[in-house]
């Protein structure tokens, strides 16, 4: 009777905690992808610029063999050096868009940690639930008996 009091208090506590930290990991994936997205977009857009300067300096070897074309060679130079600046930026880009990769997934693992000693706490506190030993299994494995005494 008290253990099945104790759960009744400790049950609705756990499990709004635990939703609310769950939450939060939710949250912090989809940041993660976010980020993933925008650096692909870069790298596309990267690979792109490329391709440009690839025609760019296939034009400029053309004209060379040309007489009167100073002009067309300036603005391909022009072209090139607006290229440069560009993939100059993106991979700024980048290199920010990994750091902050980096520290979401750092954050990821803490919270991971957070929701499994919650978990590991409460499971404690319930009747008939042993907590799950901390043998070093994947992070987002679940255990179905404390899900299902959660649950009840």
């Amino acid at each position: 009777p008290a253990a099945a009091a104790a759960a009744a208090t400790v049950k609705p506590l756990v499990s709004n905690k635990l939703l609310a930290m769950c939450d939060v990991l939710l949250s912090l994936k989809d940041e993660v992808k976010t980020v993933d997205a925008s650096q692909e977009k870069i790298r596309q857009h990267q690979k792109a610029v490329l391709e440009s300067q690839e025609r760019l300096r296939k034009n400029l070897t053309s004209l060379q063999k040309l007489s009167q074309t100073a002009k067309l060679v300036e603005r391909y130079l022009q072209d090139l050096s607006d290229d440069e600046d560009r993939l100059r930026e993106g991979q700024k880009t980048v290199e920010t868009l990994s750091e902050k990769k980096r520290q979401l997934t750092e954050t990821l693992a803490e919270q991971r940690g957070a929701i499994r000693d919650t978990a590991t706490s409460a499971l404690g506190l319930l009747p008939h639930v042993s907590p799950p030993s901390d043998d070093g299994d994947d992070d987002e494995a679940v255990d179905e008996e404390a899900v299902g005494v959660l649950a009840q």
